[in-house]
Parts: C-alpha cells; sequence; structure tokens
C-alpha cells in the first residue's frame, strides 16, 4: 500500500539531557552536606604559545598560581593544560578581562563546569566523602553510592539529575560533637578521637567523628591518617568498657552464682576448670561489691569471677550474639572486630577477654552493640541511609528498624542499664557524665594499646541517656592520651558530660534543671 508525502508524520530527533548533574548529599533534616555548583577553570594550549616563561609569569599573577607550576605546565608538548580549578563561578567577566588584556586569551581559555562543593567542610568529612576532579565519587558515600548520585542521559529531558541521598546524620548534632571531640583533643592531644552517636531506639547513627579530619573542598591537602574513617573501620581493645557485655553474657547463661558478692582485695588468684592459676590484679581494692559494684567501680576481680563460673560456649556465644566478629550492612567498610573462639583460648583468656582484653573490636560495634540494653535485649542493625529520592520523586532505600537477634533476655539488659547508671553516681568511675536533672547510664575503659612499648592506652567511654528512658548512645574514645591523667573516668567522660549539657542547650535534650536562657 502506498502512502503520499502528506500523510506521513514528520520524524524528529528525540530530547536527550545535555546536562547531567550529580544528586545532593543531605542530612536527616534535608540540609545539604554536598552538592554541585558552577565552577570556573582555566585552561591553556602550550603548543600555541610561545613565550613560556613570560606567560608564566603573568598568569601566575592573574591565578595566584605558583610561576614554577604555571611554567611547568605550559612548558609539556600537549594541547591541553588545566591550570587552575574551582574558580568562582561570578570571577568570569573579570577573568577574561584579565587574560585578554595580557594579551592570552585564546591560548588561554575560560571553561564551566559543575564542581562538587561541601558547605560543611570537615565536618562528617570521612562520612560524605568526596569526588576526584572528574565526578567520580572516590571515599565515603560518594563512592559507596556513586552509580545513584551520578545523572544518566535521558531520553525526553534537557537536564538529567542524580538521586539524592539523605543520610540519617544530623549535622546540628553533628557540629556538636566535633566541637567537643576538638575540645577534648587540644587537652589531651591524643594520636586520634573518635565518637559514634546513636539513636538508642531504632540504631540510626545520628553522628561520627573520625579526628584528626579533613576538609573534602581541598582533599588534595589531608593525610593519609585524616582520610581514615576511625570510628568505622579501627579495631583495638576494649578495655573495661566491655565489662558491661560480659556481665550480660554471664548474667543471661545463668551458671554464675551472683547471690555471693564478691570481695576485692586488689588482687585475686583464680584456679580455672584446667587446674591453672590466673592471678588478676585491680588498680585498687574495690572491697565487697555487687555485680551494680562491678559496673561502677570497674573490678577486673568481679568480672572475672563471674566468667570464670560461666562455661567457655555460653561465655563466647554470649559475646558473639553481641555481633563482635561481624561487620555490618551498611554501605561504608566497617571491620569485622576479633573475638577468638574457645579453642584459641589459653587459660587465661576467658578472664582477660572478660574486662576487654584479648579480643579487638570498632567504635560502632562497641556503640551499637548497647542498643542490646536499650530495646529490652535485642541487638538493632546500624543504620546509615534515610533514603534516596529520584528526580520524579520516587523514594528508595528507605531506613528501618532493623532487629538482628534477642541477644539477652529482657531483664538482663535492665540489669546492665541499671548498673552503669550506678557507675554515674557518687564512688561511680563514670560520675563526670552525669547531668543535673538528667539520668545517665555509662561504663568508663582504658586499655593499654596492643604493642605499644611506651605504655600508652586507649582512654574511652560508653554512655545511654536519659537512662529511665533511652534516646541516645554514646561511645567516645582518644587514642594515646598526654598528660596527667590518662584514664577514660578523666577524658572520655567530661566529653560526654559536655556533649549532654550542649545537647540540652539546642533541644535535643530535655532536663528537668534546664532553663531557657
Amino acid at each position: 500500500m502506498l502512502f503520499s508525502r502528506s500523510s506521513t508524520k514528520k520524524y524528529s530527533d528525540p530530547v536527550i539531557s545535555s546536562t547531567c548533574q550529580r544528586g545532593n548529599i543531605l542530612d536527616r533534616n534535608g540540609e545539604i552536606i554536598a552538592t554541585s555548583i558552577p565552577y570556573l577553570m582555566v585552561i591553556a594550549n602550550p603548543r600555541q604559545i610561545v613565550e613560556k616563561e613570560s606567560s608564566a609569569l603573568k598568569l601566575s599573577q592573574i591565578l595566584g598560581v605558583p610561576y614554577e607550576t604555571v611554567l611547568s605546565s605550559l612548558s609539556v608538548d600537549s594541547g591541553y593544560r588545566v591550570l587552575k580549578r574551582k574558580i568562582d563561578s561570578s570571577q568570569y567577566d573579570s577573568l577574561k578581562s584579565r587574560l585578554s588584556d595580557a594579551g592570552l586569551l585564546g591560548p588561554v581559555y575560560i571553561q564551566r563546569y559543575d564542581g562538587r562543593f561541601y558547605p560543611s567542610g570537615f565536618h562528617g568529612a570521612q562520612i560524605i566523602g568526596f569526588t576526584d576532579v572528574d565526578g567520580n565519587g572516590i571515599e565515603g558515600i560518594e563512592m559507596a553510592f556513586d552509580s545513584i548520585l551520578k545523572a544518566y542521559p535521558t531520553v525526553g529531558r534537557e537536564t538529567s539529575v542524580g538521586n539524592d541521598v539523605y543520610l540519617t546524620i544530623d549535622m546540628q548534632l553533628q557540629y556538636l560533637c566535633d566541637s567537643v571531640i576538638q575540645t577534648m583533643c587540644e587537652e589531651h592531644d591524643p594520636d586520634y578521637a573518635v565518637l559514634i552517636l546513636q539513636d538508642a531506639r531504632t540504631g540510626e547513627i545520628l553522628s561520627s567523628v573520625s579526628y584528626p579530619w579533613y576538609n573534602p573542598n581541598n582533599y588534595n591537602l589531608s593525610t593519609e591518617d585524616s582520610l581514615q574513617n576511625k570510628a568505622f573501620a579501627f579495631m583495638y581493645e576494649p578495655g573495661s568498657v566491655f565489662k558491661i557485655f560480659s556481665l550480660a553474657a554471664c548474667l543471661e547463661a545463668g551458671t554464675a552464682d551472683f547471690t555471693t558478692e564478691y570481695e576485692c582485695t586488689g588482687s585475686r588468684t583464680f584456679v580455672t576448670d584446667s587446674r591453672q592459676s590466673v592471678t588478676i590484679t585491680c588498680h585498687e581494692p574495690h572491697g565487697v561489691i555487687d555485680y551494680e559494684g562491678m559496673i561502677a567501680k570497674s573490678c577486673n576481680g568481679a568480672i572475672s569471677n563471674w566468667a570464670l563460673q560461666t562455661s567457655n560456649e555460653e561465655f563466647y556465644n554470649g559475646l558473639e550474639d553481641f555481633h563482635f566478629s561481624t561487620e555490618y550492612d551498611i554501605p561504608l567498610f566497617n571491620a569485622s572486630g576479633s573475638l577468638s573462639s574457645p579453642e584459641n583460648w589459653s587459660y587465661r583468656s576467658k578472664s582477660t577477654i572478660s574486662f576487654g582484653q584479648e579480643m579487638m573490636a570498632t567504635p560502632l560495634q562497641l556503640a551499637n552493640a548497647a542498643t542490646v540494653f536499650t530495646n529490652q535485649g535485642i541487638l538493632l542493625e546500624p543504620q546509615l541511609i534515610l533514603k534516596t529520592v529520584s528526580q520524579d520523586g520516587i523514594i528508595s532505600n528507605q531506613a528501618k528498624r532493623t532487629e538482628l537477634n534477642q541477644t539477652v533476655s529482657a531483664e538482663t539488659a535492665s540489669k546492665v542499664l541499671l548498673a552503669m547508671k550506678k557507675a554515674t553516681e557518687k564512688g561511680g568511675t563514670a560520675i563526670k557524665t552525669s547531668v543535673a536533672g538528667l539520668e545517665v547510664a555509662a561504663k568508663t575503659g582504658t586499655a593499654e594499646i596492643l604493642n605499644s612499648d611506651t605504655g600508652a592506652v586507649t582512654a574511652s567511654t560508653l554512655a545511654v541517656f536519659p537512662a529511665d528512658d533511652p534516646m541516645y548512645i554514646v561511645y567516645i574514645a582518644a587514642s594515646n592520651p598526654k598528660g596527667s591523667t590518662i584514664w577514660g573516668a578523666n577524658i572520655a567522660s567530661p566529653a560526654i558530660g559536655n556533649l549532654i549539657d550542649d545537647m540540652v542547650s539546642a533541644g535535643k535534650l530535655k532536663s528537668l534543671e534546664y532553663k531557657l536562657p
């Protein structure tokens, strides 16, 4: 069948996106923490520039780039060399005029492009990450969600925009946490410091600090040390903070005799099932104590006593249920920790593991394990991604409270939390976490750094607050603090107390004694 020309439809090329813009990264409240903005870059064609030295001098003065750097770029046999990136787009006219006046416009030209900008600077940098000069994510969420953040040419759209990624992070809390860590580090000069703040009811990560930090806007100035997400990836012996988990395992097993109080004289020698002697020391005698007193005064002998009354399998399985040898299902690398199985233990292992030695955990593992005590014995999965939202408003990857296992009974969880509360009262090691008008439950820790010949320690504290109706879990640790005190009780605990005060002032918590200014 034949058709006349007038009856056929005219063909037109489909509209395909000419501009592809990377999606934003935002905090839980919609505050933008990574976005793309227009920049300028100045490009040269060295093959068209004859007077290399004089041109390099002029360009150095115009661009504020060292003369030697510019001359090196102009001296290569190439038709394309970027002389400077990330120039504010508002400088286009003045920059073009200066290049023209210098007689360089042509071989040297200005190009517009979209580049990444991080409004919050170093705050949360190890979580957020950054992109390279070509817009590819190479650290943090920028890398983990690179394919989701990227925009791809789309039929029917002139501009294609990548998905926005919302984090569970609360930037207001992140600023408070960073400030507290900075103050602590200025006073005690640790090699590094970490903080994890979680929602006690959902496991959502509200703040993560790894100090020293870096500014992703100038990532080329960062060091390897500052790039490391220590709060997720660093493993170390946690020390006495771990006693709360050992206590929970022993209480849950039900074979240790908690009806008989333990008398701490400062040193005690135990005889193990294999008839070998283990001597455990404390930094001072604690007298006659029950399990609450063990947590409050941080007694090594008492927790060893109850651990030795618990079978190897029950003790190990009880700790394993806290996921101390497991990576979490979050988009950033997090180390699995290290807790060896009983067949690899020495005659001392069970005693020393009970107070946080001969095993390793990450800050994230320690903080998240405390969700057991705030959720009636249930361990929660930590959450970092709140949701992703497409250009069309379609929501994906939405966070939901995820229960991993019933680690201990609700009764055991309640007992441990009450013992932690005792540690913040008079005579307790964590009293410096306490805040007027608000109940806190906490456990301190001071652990000698593995393979250290200097006696260096990791000073830490884990806290739950408010203790009577938990909303937050926070863990702070400082590695190798300097000065007259090295105890977690004197370094990390006051930092937590200051953080809680700041959170009350910011309206993130209510205190019975807080009055509005």
